[in-house]
């Protein structure tokens, strides 16, 4: 068969076909990284699949919980990789494949090590849960300014976010025994891969740390890659109005608009992508409307900023009063 198009009947989507067809290319044993949290029940398919599997994370009491965790699933030949890849989403978000010439032992015992991370106590949200711990989240001596938390390595777009921001030492320290690590994040810019950066670089000792300046990095790729998603769907949504503008102007239209619904009260990137919709739509008049502004950014007994953009999107869906849908 075509490598990628097709697994037993079933079509495999483009996502797929490239990571099949990049995975050709990778030398030594080879694993995937699964995030179980996106799976009806990971280990249930992966037995029916015929293939091992280990928990990334202490065994839990709770057996959903366990099983929408992240897990390490040996690969030993290309079927199995397009067995897991047509069980899995079309934009293959859910996984990461892993080249370990050391083994599936200390490729487990690796990830294990950093399936949590340090943070600067001053950039994690006040509401933001405490990692396990069961997982050893204690802090060594000497860093009571770092709080541990949850490093969802087996997401590809949190690995893609991640690694343009870490220092040699860094990304040694999170592929460990591994050569090379491949993945599709659809988020930023599709299939990614890199290499271990050699054993002559200094790896970093004990839990792996970002410092403060690497998380306003991070916020900068992340923010970047949601804009490109917000002018996607403005593209998708209003391509008449979208399509007028050039890929600069566009950039800036988001930027803008990601600004004024922060002012407004706007936090998540759906809510963004329908204001700047509205405004798209409106050349810039919901915006400016003084009504808009003072219902968005008050009468809490209506709901958040952004659950007033969805009732506001949800109404206008619906067709006019004597019009059939």
């Amino acid at each position: 068969m075509a490598v990628g198009t097709e697994f037993e009947g079933e079509s495999l989507s483009p996502a797929a076909a490239k990571l099949a067809k990049a995975a050709e290319k990778m030398s030594g044993p080879l694993f995937a990284a699964v995030d179980g949290a996106q799976y009806g029940h990971l280990p249930r398919l992966l037995k029916s699949l015929g293939l091992d599997h280990r928990s990334l994370f202490l065994e839990h009491g709770d057996e959903k919980i366990e099983a929408a965790s992240g897990w390490l699933v040996p690969i030993p030949d290309q079927p199995a990789l397009l067995a897991l890849l047509a069980h899995s989403e079309p934009d293959c978000g859910s996984l990461v494949l892993w080249a370990c010439p050391a083994g599936e032992a200390a490729l487990h015992r690796h990830l294990r090590s950093i399936n949590l991370v340090q943070l600067p106590k001053s950039t994690i949200p006040q509401d933001e849960e405490s990692s396990p711990e069961e997982e050893g989240a204690t802090e060594p001596d000497g860093t009571s300014d770092y709080e541990s938390v949850l490093f969802r390595h087996y997401d590809p777009n949190v690995l893609a976010s991640l690694l343009p921001i870490m220092t040699e030492g860094q990304f040694a320290r999170i592929l460990g025994p591994a050569t090379q690590v491949l993945f599709h994040a659809e988020d930023y810019g599709g299939l990614r891969s890199a290499e271990h950066p050699g054993q002559m670089v200094i790896r970093p000792k004990g839990m792996l740390r970002i410092d403060a300046e690497q998380i306003e990095e991070l916020e900068e790729v992340r923010h970047e890659a949601s804009n490109r998603k917000i002018a996607d769907y403005l593209r998708e949504v209003a391509p008449d109005n979208a399509g007028q503008m050039d890929e600069e102007r566009m950039a800036s239209f988001v930027a803008e608009n990601r600004r004024s619904a922060q002012d407004m009260g706007i936090r998540s990137e759906l809510a963004t992508g329908y204001w700047a919709y509205l405004n798209l739509g409106s050349e810039g008049r919901v915006a400016a409307l003084p009504t808009t502004r003072d219902y968005l950014r008050n009468h809490p007994e209506d709901g958040t900023a952004d659950e007033k953009i969805f009732a506001l999107m949800h109404r206008l869906s619906k067709p006019a009063s004597g019009e059939t849908a």
